[in-house]
């Protein structure tokens, strides 16, 4: 089986102090690593290809390059998530409604129950836009975050077709908190001059993720856009998606819940966040109005 990525070119990245780095690296075409050269994955033999093939075949890769868009809703219940002054809402959940193009990157977040002004942010191909969403100084989460970290862990699977990503064999490991030893696939891309990292733990009998172990912000998507890091993340520390229960919706094998973890150097753990994506879809033409602009949005990064 051979997996040809269909990829087509967008954007940037976003987080205020974080950004502005970011945005450099973006500005011109090839710059910092925005763009990369290779096209589709490389891997470090045929082993790890087959492997990797394997989990795209059981995700149903093939379905989700060809749906026209990716749509479900993210509920999050954040553990540590501090009341800000006076934002009007007190409690640690939320929820994202997230819109996709599986090839492209564009896409939009809705959030209707988190302030009355119903915030939303978006790309459509040319900026990051965003609409009445204030960022948050503990919570740190920019547009570009909103729209792509929280849906990583539907698309992760899929990611390792990305321009660029080097696939290698990376042992057998366990995901924090668990027993069973997985085999792992390390995923690296390039930016800039350095690197992020991802560690792919795949159930050797079904083939499907089990989750992920990250040192990114979020992770690159199609379209050329980066990865960031994590910003002001301890030396060490892993972040882990773990995958708890799932759905197939329209041939797509993606969560229905999941669960995130940190693991400091000395191995201590602490849960952060447990999740829902629920009312998915793979089969919805994608809402080319609602990933335009609004006029009452505000530009966030422009493509250039």
């Amino acid at each position: 089986m051979t997996y040809v990525p269909r990829h087509a070119p967008p954007p940037a990245a976003t987080l205020i102090a974080l950004l502005t780095a970011v945005a450099s690296a973006l500005a011109l075409p090839g710059a910092g690593g925005a763009t990369p050269t290779a096209a589709g994955p490389t891997y470090d033999g045929d082993a790890t290809r087959e492997v990797v093939e394997a989990m795209l075949e059981a995700h149903g890769y093939e379905r989700w390059t060809e749906a026209p868009s990716a749509r479900f809703e993210l509920i999050m219940n954040l553990l540590e998530l501090p009341v800000q002054g006076e934002r009007r809402y007190f409690h640690n959940w939320r929820r994202y409604d997230v819109t996709l193009d599986p090839r492209t990157s564009r896409g939009f977040v809705e959030m209707p129950f988190e302030e009355i002004e119903q915030p939303s942010v978006g790309f459509d191909g040319a900026s990051v836009w965003a609409r009445e969403y204030v960022i948050e100084p503990m919570f740190r989460d920019p547009p570009l975050n909103l729209l792509y970290m929280h849906s990583s862990i539907v698309q992760m699977p899929f990611l390792t077709q990305l321009d660029g990503a080097r696939l290698e064999d990376g042992g057998t490991g366990t995901l924090p908190g668990q027993e069973r030893e997985l085999p792992v696939v390390s995923m690296t891309l390039s930016v800039g001059d350095g690197a992020v990292h991802f560690q792919l733990f795949i159930d050797p009998d079904t083939h499907l993720l089990e989750g992920f172990v990250h040192d990114a912000f979020y992770p690159p998507l199609p379209g050329g856009i980066p990865p960031t890091p994590f910003p002001g993340n301890v030396a060490g520390m892993r972040i882990a998606r773990i995958v708890d229960v799932r759905q197939t919706v329209d041939g797509v094998v993606i969560p229905r819940t999941y669960y995130s973890i940190a693991e400091a150097p000395d191995g201590t753990l602490a849960l952060n966040g447990t999740h829902l994506v629920l009312e998915a879809s793979f089969a919805e033409p994608f809402d080319e109005g609602r990933s335009a602009r609004p006029a009452d949005a505000r530009v966030v990064l422009t493509r250039r």
